[in-house]
């Protein structure tokens, strides 16, 4: 191999020390193995302690910020998927990304979920890479505090503070004074309908949404959802939340009951760790930076954990 060139089996491209990032950036972008990521830096965390006792605190080694990465590509390459599950489950895989430094500077332990050449657009087939994952949930098991406060008149309610339009949606249940009703329209930030009237009638009472959440907090489309007595329509009655992680009921009241347990099928992005900097591309060329490559390896939440 000359000494002005360097070829890798991890490398994507052969190139010359010497030439433009400008070069690379065109390569990279015109590739057809180009795609968007999600991106999700990792920061130690400051409390973390290996020594703990505690059997929550300081046991997570890393928290994550997501960057910006808004049209931006990188290309992905050499990739190995495996999966098993219920019990006893393995992921494994590994991949190699190769971006710019000055756009995405990838560093170890960092998170990323490729979602595609196209934008991601969660409820939609895309042609990224994706598992399929079932599981068992029950109907409004989780709960989420909201803003403000909710009175009842009928089956109307007018909160004071609160932030409907943002905070619940149709077909979640709204519970205040521990009773708990399904929605059936969200007409601005402070007014709604319930399926039912709440009785006794609410007053000044604090709102709570009642909704499932999904294991897999990548989720991109579902396939399937259904109760013992019917399945619905995906996803004109039910869908993927805007959050990848639960289910959005958009047929509203044509919804399982409150506490029923339903089972879901769904599409979910892997999420990889990068694990290794190969030092490939990382010349600088007259000051400015070139290309970088590094292998990434299936994640799990558990993978910090100590």
């Amino acid at each position: 191999m000359s000494n002005d060139s360097i070829v890798s089996k991890y490398s994507w491209t052969s190139f010359p020390l010497s030439v433009d990032p400008e070069h690379f950036r065109g390569m990279i972008y015109a590739s057809p193995d180009s795609e968007h990521i999600i991106w999700q830096k990792a920061f130690l965390d400051p409390v973390f302690s290996s020594s703990s006792t505690d059997a929550d605190a300081g046991k997570v080694k890393y928290i994550y910020e997501t960057q910006d990465t808004k049209d931006r590509r990188v290309v992905i390459a050499g990739e190995k998927m495996s999966r098993k599950y219920e019990y006893a489950q393995m992921e494994m895989g590994d991949i190699v990304i190769t971006s710019m430094q000055d756009e995405l500077p990838l560093s170890d332990h960092d998170l990323i979920i490729p979602v595609g050449r196209e934008a991601v657009n969660v409820n939609f087939q895309e042609d990224a890479r994706t598992f399929s994952y079932k599981q068992l949930l029950t109907r409004g098991r989780e709960s989420h505090a909201m803003s403000g406060t909710v009175s009842s008149s009928a089956a109307a309610v007018a909160g004071s503070g609160t932030r409907f339009l943002t905070q619940i949606h149709v077909g979640d249940f709204l519970e205040a004074n521990k009773k708990s009703i399904r929605v059936v329209s969200v007409e601005t930030d402070n007014i709604l309908h319930l399926e039912s009237i709440p009785v006794p009638a609410w007053n000044s009472n604090v709102p709570t949404r009642r909704y499932e959440r999904l294991t897999k907090n990548t989720a991109q489309r579902l396939r399937d959802a259904r109760d013992s007595s019917r399945g619905y329509n995906i996803p004109f009655e039910a869908r993927i939340g805007s959050d990848m992680n639960s289910i959005l009921w958009t047929g509203g009241v044509t919804s399982p009951d409150f506490g029923v347990t339903y089972s879901v099928e769904y599409d979910y992005y892997p999420v990889y760790e990068v694990r290794e900097d190969l030092g490939i591309h990382r010349h600088v060329t007259g000051g400015r930076l070139m290309a970088l490559t590094v292998v990434c390896r299936l994640w799990t939440p558990d993978t910090h954990r100590v």
